[in-house]
């Protein structure tokens, strides 16, 4: 019957640990999904405990960004979402890309047919030959 077997030993003897739920991860770190059910070192949480709460995330130099996305000019100081770059978790890394369907082609010109995308985030001058074809003109069609 010592002072370790009651409530009153056990806070004496021992700290309590922080729920990582209690700790903010830095940049560069996200949450570990169980974050939840896990503890720090001691009653508050550090910066020695990163670790244990956060995966390191991938920085976006790892993200190749799919059809129809450009990578974002900072990207190699930006980090995916989570410690994989798949799907989505490349999103902060892409700019959407505008369809070559949203811009006008200018006079003597018409839009190409196929699913195409602009260069950049915005469809500009130097977008023609990619999305625009040169029109025909009535001297090279056979009327009946």
């Amino acid at each position: 019957s010592g002072m370790s077997d009651s409530k009153d030993g056990l806070a004496h003897c021992c700290v309590q640990l922080q729920s990582c739920e209690n700790h903010t991860c830095p940049n560069g770190f996200a949450d570990k999904l169980n974050k939840i059910d896990l503890f720090c070192a001691d009653a508050t949480c550090s910066e020695m405990d990163v670790p244990e709460c956060c995966d390191e995330l991938l920085t976006c130099r790892s993200a190749t960004c799919p059809v129809g996305y450009s990578a974002k000019p900072n990207k190699s100081m930006l980090f995916c979402s989570d410690s994989t770059c798949d799907e989505p978790h490349w999103a902060p890394c892409c700019d959407e890309k505008p369809e070559c369907s949203t811009m006008a082609c200018p006079t003597g010109f018409v839009a190409k047919v196929q699913n195409l995308f602009c260069a950049g985030t915005e469809c500009g001058d130097s977008d023609v030959d990619h999305c625009c074809a040169p029109a025909l003109s009535c001297n090279a069609c056979a009327c009946p």
